[in-house]
């Protein structure tokens, strides 16, 4: 991977390629940040850097036979660790998932810890790199480098290591010359502080939704106006933004609407074939829904006071629009939107999705009823 193809990071990017321009790259760096702002794509555009055969002002020049191999995973010198999760039959080491590692980052090389646990087919279970990984990182970097200019190992959520990255600090304090460790994490904080205090930190920041929408458009051929509305609603995470794409349902900005008249009528039998419409889709898209929302009350919001001119919503949505507002003022904006945001949150606990979505509707109808 090239600097030039990571968004969003032009401090990071400037300073790892001043490192290398300089050859001041650390033999133990930790690039930090949060979810989704591409920790890892910079791990292997670094790593790239370190191997290229010609390098072209700092970072890798993309053409080279050790760029070609480290682009695709393939670089005989460039090692992976990675959290995962225990099997009856197949050994919890990097080594062994290689080939779902691969598919995963090429697919979203911004890609955050919640997609990496779900690719793993372990929501709700504990990923973790265990004493017998951290074995495997010693024995791999204690090999001769066998065609690079260097021994690479990348540590992709190191906060996860737990107690036995400790077996690591002799690596990490007393490295073998033209070796080079390269953490990634999304939570610093929870990092060994005998591991912390050994790395030189490099910290990315939140993308802007300006930044997410320009990689949608461009790199995954979304509409112009589609674009913003994940941009805004992936909260400045990359990865959350493929996740919505991915999980995108189609007319979901309709329902919404289709949703609050549902609330406001409080009819019955129209709220529970809502609600059982609701569960039928996946945990995702329900997710993604009430994401939207957000989006469209705060949308709603914009139209009152910036004019409709501002906002961005359909055609169709832009036409109702008009209707609905009457029943949207500030305060039962921000009743609705905190709720929706309970909602997301009991969700993310596995939360009935039948029960959550009736007792929802009850709630903005009550929102709705009282907001003189």
């Amino acid at each position: 991977m090239k600097y030039a193809s990571i968004a969003g990071q032009k401090e990071a990017v400037n300073l790892l390629e001043e490192m290398s321009l300089n050859n001041r790259i650390p033999h133990a760096i930790l690039i930090s940040g949060p979810p989704g702002s591409g920790q890892l794509a910079l791990s292997l555009a670094l790593a790239s850097s370190l191997q290229c055969e010609s390098l072209q002002g700092g970072s890798a020049c993309g053409s080279c036979q050790a760029c070609n191999k480290s682009f695709n995973f393939i670089h005989p010198d460039i090692h992976f660790a990675f959290p995962l999760i225990k099997q009856e039959k197949v050994a919890p080491l990097s080594s062994n998932y290689m080939v779902l590692f691969r598919e995963q980052v090429t697919a979203n090389p911004y890609i955050d810890k919640k997609s990496w646990i779900a690719a793993l087919d372990g929501e709700n279970k504990q990923a973790n790199i265990t004493a017998e990984a951290s074995r495997e990182i010693i024995q791999k970097l204690s090999l001769s480098h066998y065609e690079g200019k260097a021994k690479i190992m990348i540590i992709w959520f190191p906060e996860l290591l737990g107690k036995e990255g400790n077996i690591l600090l002799k690596l990490i304090e007393e490295p073998e010359p033209d070796t080079y460790l390269i953490l990634a994490t999304e939570q610093e904080d929870a990092i060994l502080p005998t591991i912390l205090s050994r790395c030189q930190l490099v910290r990315t920041r939140l993308m802007a939704s300006d930044e997410i929408a320009s990689v949608l458009i461009n790199q995954h051929n979304v509409a112009v106006k589609e674009a913003h509305e994940i941009a805004w609603l992936a909260d400045g995470n990359m990865s959350e933004a493929i996740r919505i794409l991915q999980n995108k349902t189609e007319d979901h900005t309709l329902s919404v609407i289709d949703w609050l008249r549902c609330a406001y009528k409080a009819h019955p039998v129209e709220m529970i074939h809502w609600s059982d419409a609701f569960s039928k889709i996946s945990r995702e898209q329900q997710k993604n829904f009430l994401r939207y929302g957000i989006y469209f009350l705060e949308q709603a919001l914009m139209s009152q006071y910036r004019g409709e001119d501002q906002v961005l919503l359909s055609a169709a949505e832009k036409e109702t629009l008009p209707k609905i507002v009457p029943l949207l003022p500030f305060l039962v904006i921000e009743k609705i939107t905190e709720r929706l945001n309970d909602d997301l949150a009991a969700l993310e606990q596995n939360a009935n999705s039948k029960i959550l979505a009736m007792a929802s509707t009850l709630f903005i109808h009550k929102t709705l009823k009282n907001r003189a």
